[in-house]
């Protein structure tokens, strides 16, 4: 998304910057000892979450003095589905479920009208549209990957969602 931003001469990522997916917020203490041991500066983002198990969690690292409290952003900062979110959430629906689709051909394809809450969060949506607890979201990701994405590909909705994203990350460094 970096490289698309910059391709029309907006802002991405700074090129000192690197993303390190750590697979969820009981992974991100482990992530954050193993890469401040090499003097690195971290940033964290984080879905947004409502549960009270993950609000503890992320207080414990503040508190621990494992991250810094201005240092984790959350998703749902970026998007207009409310105070939850994922990364997915930044794209148009319309635009994951796409995605989502090429990503599970062999599954019945899910539109847009069939979700439920047309300004709620998509994954949950899919979910429980797919009849699963949680899909694979490794494959939509590489997906994206395989398309060759473009601007052009994507609305200016979402792209403002990534620049403005990168804009606060960039701000952190």
């Amino acid at each position: 998304m970096s490289g698309i931003l910059e391709s029309e001469n907006r802002v991405g990522l700074k090129s000192g910057v690197t993303i390190v997916p750590v697979g969820g917020l009981d992974k991100v203490a482990t992530f954050i000892a193993l890469l401040k041991a090499s003097k690195l500066n971290i940033a964290c983002m984080l879905d947004s979450f409502t549960d009270q198990a993950g609000k503890q969690r992320v207080n414990d690292l503040i508190r621990h003095k494992i991250i810094k409290e201005k240092n984790i952003r959350f998703f749902d900062e970026f998007t207009t589905v409310g105070n939850e979110a994922e990364i997915e959430d930044l794209f148009e629906k319309s635009e994951y479920l796409d995605f989502f689709n090429a990503a599970f051909s062999e599954s019945k394809k899910i539109k847009v009208s069939e979700l439920p809450d047309p300004n709620g969060r998509v994954v949950p949506q899919i979910n429980k549209l797919a009849g699963k607890d949680r899909f694979n979201h490794y494959r939509p990701a590489n997906q994206v990957a395989k398309m060759g994405l473009e601007a052009k590909n994507l609305s200016p909705k979402t792209l403002d969602r990534f620049e403005n994203l990168f804009k606060a990350i960039n701000d952190l460094f």
